[in-house]
């Protein structure tokens, strides 16, 4: 047996309903059903992103891939302090320092789309380029920071140039194949 509604139990002690509790009744259905189609509003779907439950293994791997994208980023920043006084005392015009500084940052989005075709025709397995991009990343870096060795006299502010350019440029896309494989595995967990 149904259990009795406020209105039932009503109408059995008068024997009747009155027409304000009818249109009262036909009002709360019709603002549940006009309910049910109406998109979330902005507070539901936000409290429902935030409602997803990792387990400690996700959480692990989660951690662990955002620290390897600080890591990663850092490269890109890390020398801003040091580079740009040391290659005024070699006699580096500053257009050339931000071009150091942008060719990487150049190096890295020309290389995203590539190495996101290269995960999607399986080419490579998302840990594989991630790992590789991470190792081009820090050879070239540390062959970037090695120019401080660089002997000027015996050589031309050119190679010094070449050098700066070319590791910067091996370095972003060492950058690029990391983050974009990166992505990948956070879409994935």
């Amino acid at each position: 047996m149904a259990p009795a509604s406020s209105v039932d139990m009503k109408r059995g002690a008068e024997g009747k309903e009155t027409e304000k509790e009818k249109g009262k009744d036909a009002g709360q259905l019709a603002g549940t059903a006009s309910n049910q189609n109406q998109p979330p509003s902005d507070a539901e779907s936000t409290a429902d992103m935030f409602s997803i439950v990792l387990t400690p293994a996700q959480w692990r791997k989660l951690v662990i891939l955002a620290f390897g994208s600080l890591v990663n980023n850092i490269t890109y920043s890390l020398l801003a302090p040091f580079f740009p006084s040391i290659a005024r005392e070699r006699g580096v015009s500053e257009i050339h320092v931000g071009l150091v500084f942008g060719i990487f940052a150049l190096a890295a989005f020309a290389t995203a789309p590539l190495a996101g075709i290269a995960l999607q025709k399986k080419r490579f397995t998302r840990l594989n380029m991630m790992i590789f991009g991470m190792v081009l990343n820090a050879i070239f870096t540390a062959a970037f920071g090695l120019l401080e060795f660089y002997d000027q006299e015996k050589h031309s502010i050119f190679w010094y140039l070449v050098l700066a350019y070319g590791s910067r440029i091996m370095a972003g896309i060492g950058c690029g194949l990391t983050d974009t494989s990166l992505y990948a595995l956070i879409a994935k967990t």
